[in-house]
C-alpha cells in the first residue's frame, strides 16, 4: 500500500508508485488505484495534477492518463480498479491561456475502457460537473461514500455481505 499526500505526490513519485506497484503484481492480484485532486484535458489530452505540477506548463508537470492507461496494458495485473476524484474547479492556468483548459474528455476513459478486459473506472463526477468537498468529512463527499461501502459500513452498497462493481455503482 502507497500513500502519497502533498508534497509526496510529485510526478516523478506518482509515476515510479505506479510503475514499481504494477510490476511486483501478477495476473492473480488486484490494484486499487484512488485518485483525488485536479484533472484537466489540454488539447484533448487528459492529465492528473501532481504536487508539484506547474500552471505554466500543466502539460509537462502533471501525469496524463494515458499514461497510466499503458501501464495498466503492460502489466501482468488482470485486476485493476481506477477510483477517480478529478475536476477542473481549481486550476488555474496562466493569463490568457485557460481557455484551452477543459474538463476531462470522457470519451478517452470510454475508449480505454471499453477495450480493457481487467479493468474498471469509478469517476466522483461527470465531465461536466464538480466533485463537493465537506469540511465536516475532511475530504470529499463521493469520498466519503466511497470509504464507507470499501469498509463495509454502507449496508446499501453491499450485495449480501460483498462490495460489487454493480453495488457499488448502483450506491
Amino acid at each position: 500500500q502507497h500513500l502519497l499526500v502533498n508534497a509526496d505526490a510529485t510526478q516523478a513519485r506518482i509515476r515510479s508508485v505506479v510503475r514499481t506497484s504494477l510490476n511486483a503484481l501478477g495476473k492473480n492480484d488486484t490494484l486499487l488505484l484512488y485518485f483525488a485532486g485536479h484533472g484537466v484535458a489540454i488539447s484533448g489530452v487528459n492529465y492528473i495534477s501532481c504536487y508539484d505540477s506547474r500552471s505554466s506548463d500543466l502539460a509537462g508537470t502533471c501525469v496524463e492518463i494515458t499514461w497510466l492507461f499503458d501501464q495498466f496494458k503492460a502489466s501482468d495485473c488482470q485486476k485493476i480498479v481506477l477510483f477517480l476524484d478529478a475536476c477542473r474547479s481549481g486550476i488555474i492556468g496562466p493569463e490568457g491561456m485557460l481557455a484551452i483548459y477543459s474538463a476531462f474528455d470522457a470519451d478517452e476513459l470510454k475508449k480505454f475502457l471499453a477495450k480493457a478486459e481487467h479493468c474498471v473506472c469509478f469517476a466522483a463526477c461527470q465531465t461536466d460537473q464538480s466533485s463537493w468537498p465537506s469540511n465536516d468529512f475532511k475530504h470529499g463527499i463521493w469520498t466519503y461514500h466511497l470509504i464507507e461501502a470499501c469498509d463495509g459500513r454502507a449496508e446499501m452498497a453491499l450485495k449480501g455481505r460483498l462490495l460489487t462493481d454493480t453495488s457499488l455503482q448502483n450506491y
